[in-house]
């Protein structure tokens, strides 16, 4: 087959493919608002949105996105109705893209997050749904392609009224608010003796450390472990007092202020909290 006639039928494939994405991207309804579904995203019921989401509210962005730390953005939102879980009159958000504009309006099925490295709490959103110059676009969740705003705000606060959510509102990866080290210590889920043997840098801000443990002043680690910690926190062949908590695999600072070197004033007071030499 020569090069023209090869050319030909792949242009003719890659054109009707694109149409036939962009046919399923739009599902309209005539009068009906539009509505799209993320290809990225696992497609779940707005029961599924509901139950997985326990901070769910009406979002107006009144700041533009800016720059954070290790990629991504911050923005702040006034919230117009609460619908579930948010407290506050105004949220921050942590986004990977610039995904929100600002005086736009959002329905956001969220997470609620501390960091103990970027010291302050915000919300990530795991799905959302508003109108654009298209239509409705809903982000993975299925079964809106026939309701209008009003319809999928009265649905969610029904889901929300049978749903049966856990007593405490929680908070993803939260950490000890204090810099006072006997309530770091008794308070932390694990507090150590290591040697530091390796580190290697995993952000801009924090490193992950390679530490074998000499002793274990609270539960019963043992062994070799990995810990993030901050940037310049510690020195390969050096000997910390770590106050972690566990984070899947890894371990991580328990408050900003986790590392402490193993002086007699630090030895003594975790003997005083644990009874320990």
């Amino acid at each position: 087959m020569s090069r023209k006639r090869f050319i030909l039928p792949l242009i003719c494939v890659l054109f009707l493919s694109a149409c036939s994405i962009s046919q399923n991207a739009v599902d309209s309804g005539g009068s009906e608002p539009a509505y799209h579904a993320h290809a990225l995203k696992t497609s779940v019921s707005l029961q599924e949105a509901v139950e997985t989401f326990y901070y769910i509210a009406a979002v107006e962005m009144d700041s533009d996105p800016e720059p954070a730390v290790n990629q991504g953005y911050w923005q702040w939102g006034k919230v117009a109705e609460n619908i579930h879980g948010v407290s506050e009159d105004r949220i921050l958000l942590r986004t990977n893209e610039k995904e929100y504009l600002k005086g736009k309006q959002y329905l956001l099925f969220m997470s609620k997050n501390e960091s103990v490295f970027y010291e302050k709490q915000f919300y990530s959103c795991g799905r959302s749904v508003y109108q654009t110059e298209r239509g409705l676009f809903a982000d993975s969740i299925k079964g809106l392609d026939k309701m209008t705003e009003k319809d999928i705000l009265e649905a969610v606060k029904q889901q929300v009224r049978v749903t049966k959510y856990r007593t405490e509102a929680p908070i993803r990866d939260a950490y000890i608010h204090s810099d006072d080290k006997e309530l770091i210590f008794r308070e932390a889920a694990f507090v150590v003796k290591g040697l530091v043997k390796a580190v290697e840098q995993t952000a801009d801000d924090r490193v992950m450390a390679t530490v074998k443990i000499e002793y274990a002043y609270k539960d019963s680690l043992s062994g070799t472990i990995r810990a993030i910690v901050p940037l310049g926190a510690v020195e390969i062949g050096q000997s910390y007092i770590l106050a972690l908590s566990a984070a899947d695999s890894l371990f991580v600072i328990a408050a900003p202020h986790s590392v402490y070197p193993p002086s007699e004033e630090n030895i003594d007071l975790l003997s005083r909290c644990y009874g320990t030499n």
